[in-house]
């Protein structure tokens, strides 16, 4: 199956992120409430989550984690920033070609000299 960038975003990224951003808020002792309610997600994607169930796809490397945390970090203090702290994580992902890497490997088609998830955030 042909998947845009977009797709990917949306089905593998996006819950890759939030995944991690469980993870750490999990590391500094929060609970499975106070997350879901932080991330305006229920307890049970919260479960999920952690248990590996969403989000698991998506491989990311451990000085990006390192970056998630940060911004994870930014997020308790302030949780109204949640969209703009996942939008720049993801924009990270597109730009460090991790992207590319996981679409190219989830679909033959696309040529190797494919950039266009690179290209998605110059906008």
């Amino acid at each position: 199956m042909k998947l845009l960038p977009q797709e990917i975003e949306v089905w593998y990224v996006l819950p890759a992120l939030r995944k991690e951003m469980v993870s750490a808020m999990v590391k500094k002792g929060l609970k499975q409430k106070d997350i879901a309610k932080v991330m305006g997600i229920t307890e049970a994607s919260v479960s999920q989550y952690l248990s590996g169930k969403r989000g698991a796809e998506l491989e990311i490397e451990n000085k990006t984690i390192k970056t998630i945390e940060e911004k994870t970090n930014q997020l308790i203090k302030n949780p109204n920033d949640y969209i703009k702290i996942l939008s720049t994580l993801s924009k990270q992902l597109m730009k460090k070609g991790i992207v590319c890497k996981f679409h190219k490997k989830t679909d033959k088609n696309v040529p190797k000299t494919c950039q266009v998830c690179k290209s998605q955030t110059t906008s």
